[in-house]
């Protein structure tokens, strides 16, 4: 080996070595940048990633609004104020849901973006929000740009996106009733249904909501069709015609802020049956203990009774069998007297019901007048007899003529022409007469100068003094309005009450000494009027003064205070105070009442007797006579002299008293002018004293006149006293005027002459 052989190699030792590493530099150049570049296009695939989150944010956040109708559309997009339209998104944090957040861009562009750390590299996002497009403001369309900034560069995004700031507008309906269930009656159905705009449905409509129904519409659609606005707005009453299941439909519309229509519908379900028919109930038959009625029912049925005072309700049958055409029905379940019952029929099946209210028969079956007298039957007629005067027609018979009766008449027809029947109770006054049919209306005829009759009539009307009424007519409360559920009467001088099945009671007529009760004096009323009473039980009406008794057993009275016992003195001669208003006169433990001209009685608990008043004709019963008596007290017998008691009835008339014991003899007390007690003996004095004539004796009828009526248990008329226009009844139907003492001779004497005997049976 020569040297210059070894001087080449070395040399080309060195050129490889250095082209080597020149070529190793320039690779290792190429991996370098080729790194950064990847690093490069990472960070920006990175920042892209990052702004595309962004912009589906913006998106996400967009669309969830409007399905939520969430206004405006942009909520959740937080305004920094200050910084000119830039918006800032929350970041989204799971554990506590606040939602995205996107650092907000300044106008300036300062570096206060939103810093995010990804593979150690730090990026700043930020968005931005607005309705300037293309420099124009637009309403529902906003420019959303998302910038992502790094330290080697940025990317940017920007997409227009609608319905941004759209108005949501909703309003929502209901339907009243939801459903209804009925039958056809017979041949249709309605139902009566109400819409409503639901409280907090409304948003962004204006102006009045426009109703549209249909009566048998399923769908769940609110397509109108061009159909008609309902001309009873949320009103709507459907009526069918078949039997069958049906949809009733109503939708409302209302015009939204920006002009579009908002829709809400609502269905209601209607049921409709085939028809039934109901039970039906009347009340054919009273007397004093019983009650006869008559039903129908397609189905076993249950009857039930009721009073309103004291409240009370009792089930009769509740396995009543069924009956297609009329039966009758007999309640004598303690039935009792003069009391106002409510019966109701309910079918067990379909529950259809039907009511009716009767009265029983009262214990008042007889009256007398000034001169003339009436009896009730037990068949619910009416019979008068006496004189008919042209100013009173006191008989009902529709005589308009100066004439007598001598004889028991019946009356025959109303003043309508209708058969005058089913009477329970009557009340004779001063030249009229109150009576109460068992359907709870009154009737009244005779007088009626002052409007006693309650028509709403009197004498000055008509321009002369009298005004009477010929034959019985509706008693009323206003013009047309016919007064009801009466179950109780009484006709004073010259006014009139009546107590109701709910204890409250109602009157009618002059008003002198304030005896109506209503707070005043004086002046008349010509149509029923209720007081301010409550809770009543018996009623008496006097010529001056009223009583009522109360459920507790007080008594309760207004008027002239000479008969009330409430005076602080009473003297002949002097007018007696006046009490206008109704005022306790006993406090408790009474069980009857009658008022009289100008004293009343009232029968305790243990049968005695309490009296107060006039006594100037001894009528009070007691030991001494003359005067009056300010305060209630005991009458005295005047056999012994010990306090009167047994006591079931009582009369307080003109000048005199009346009382049948429960052992059915008559005492009396006071005037006996014309020999009315049945005794030809003179007044009785220093106590009552028994009518020996008389027995078995079971209502009394004595007020305004100067002779007496009575029935026995044997349902026989007895009568006594003035017999001039035959008030008596005791001609047989054949007699002439003169002749009026024909008849069976028994026990009650007549008018100056032997024993009388009246031809009248109730029972007949």
């Amino acid at each position: 080996m020569s040297f210059r052989s070894k001087g080449s190699t070395l040399m080309e030792i060195v050129f490889a070595i250095t082209f080597l590493g020149v070529a190793m530099v320039g690779i290792l150049g190429l991996i370098t940048q080729s790194m950064i570049t990847m690093a490069s296009a990472k960070q920006k695939t990175q920042a892209s990633f990052l702004a595309q989150e962004a912009m589906e944010i913006a998106h996400n956040i967009r669309d969830t609004n409007y399905k939520k109708n969430l206004y405006p559309f942009d909520k959740n997009f937080y305004d920094q104020t200050g910084k000119n339209g830039w918006y800032q998104l929350k970041n989204y944090d799971s554990s506590n849901g606040a939602g995205w957040e996107l650092a907000f861009k300044q106008a300036t562009e300062a570096d206060d973006g939103k810093s995010l750390v990804l593979d150690g590299k730090e990026f700043k996002r930020y968005i931005y929000v607005t309705k300037n497009i293309n420099g124009t403001d637009e309403t529902d369309k906003r420019l959303i740009t998302v910038t992502v900034k790094w330290d080697k560069g940025k990317v940017e995004s920007s997409t227009v996106l609608t319905n941004w700031y759209n108005y949501p507008y909703s309003i929502g309906v209901g339907i009243s009733p939801a459903s209804a269930e009925g039958e056809l009656n017979p041949a249709t159905y309605s139902v009566n249904l109400n819409a409503s705009i639901l409280a907090g449905s409304e948003k962004n409509v204006i102006g009045s909501p426009t109703w549209y129904f249909y009566c048998d519409r399923s769908d769940a659609g609110i397509d109108i069709g061009g159909a008609t606005p309902n001309a009873g707005g949320s009103a709507k009453t459907c009526t069918y015609s078949s039997v069958g299941t049906f949809t009733a439909k109503v939708i409302v519309t209302k015009q939204s802020v920006t002009g579009e229509t908002a829709y809400a519908e609502a269905r209601a379900t209607i049921k409709v049956n085939a028809y039934t028919p109901p039970p039906t109930l009347d009340c054919i038959g009273v007397t004093k203990n019983a009650v006869t009625l008559r039903y129908t029912s397609p189905n076993i049925a249950t009857i039930t009774r009721s009073i309103a005072v004291p409240a009370s309700i009792v089930t009769l049958t509740s396995n009543l069998a069924a009956a297609s055409s009329g039966t009758n029905y007999i309640d004598s379940n303690s039935v009792t007297p003069a009391t106002g019952y409510t019966y109701l029929i309910s079918d067990n099946i379909s529950g259809k019901s039907d009511s009716e209210f009767c009265v029983t028969q009262g214990n008042i079956a007889v009256g007398t007048g000034s001169y003339h007298s009436a009896v009730l039957k037990n068949n619910g007629t009416v019979w008068t007899t006496g004189h008919n005067d042209w100013r009173e027609d006191a008989l009902g018979l529709g005589l308009t003529t100066d004439e007598s009766k001598y004889f028991w008449t019946q009356i025959q027809t109303d003043i309508d022409g209708n058969a005058f029947n089913n009477v329970v109770s009557i009340s004779v006054g001063n030249g009229y007469v109150l009576a109460l049919k068992s359907d709870g209306t009154v009737w009244a005829w005779g007088r009626n100068e002052n409007g006693q009759l309650g028509n709403g009539e009197d004498a000055a009307m008509f321009g002369w003094t009298w005004n009477p009424e010929p034959k019985p007519l509706k008693a009323l409360t206003a013009a047309g309005v016919q007064l009801t559920n009466i179950v109780a009467i009484a006709a004073g001088e010259s006014h009139s009450m009546a107590l109701k099945r709910d204890g409250t009671v109602w009157v009618v007529g002059q008003n002198d000494n304030g005896k109506l009760g209503l707070g005043t004096v004086g002046g008349k009323k010509l149509y029923w009027t209720q007081t301010t009473l409550t809770n009543v039980k018996a009623i008496s009406a006097g010529s001056q003064h009223s009583l009522a008794l109360k459920n507790d057993g007080s008594v309760m009275g207004a008027g002239s205070t000479a008969g009330l016992g409430t005076a602080a003195s009473l003297v002949i001669g002097v007018t007696p105070s006046t009490q206008p208003n109704w005022t306790t006169v006993i406090a408790s433990g009474i069980t009857a009442i009658s008022a009289g001209q100008e004293h009343s009685m009232a029968v305790k608990t243990d049968t005695t007797v309490l009296v107060t008043g006039l006594n100037e004709h001894w009528e009070l019963g007691i030991a001494t006579g003359g005067g009056y008596k300010n305060t209630w007290v005991s009458p005295i017998n005047s056999i012994d002299g010990t306090t009167f008691s047994g006591a079931k009835e009582i009369s307080a008339s003109v000048w005199g008293s009346m009382v049948v014991k429960t052992n059915g003899e008559i005492w009396v007390a006071g005037s006996n002018e014309y020999w009315r007690w049945g005794t030809l003996s003179g007044s009785s004095v220093g106590g009552f004293t028994k009518s020996t004539n008389a027995s078995g004796i079971s209502q009394i009828g004595n007020t305004a006149g100067r002779h007496t009526v009575a029935t026995t248990t044997g349902s026989r008329v007895l009568s006594s006293g003035m017999n001039t226009y035959g008030q008596l009844g005791i001609c047989n139907g054949s007699c002439e005027p003169h002749d009026w003492y024909w008849g069976r001779i028994d026990v009650w004497l007549g008018w100056n002459d032997p024993y009388a005997y009246a031809l009248l049976d109730l029972a007949s």
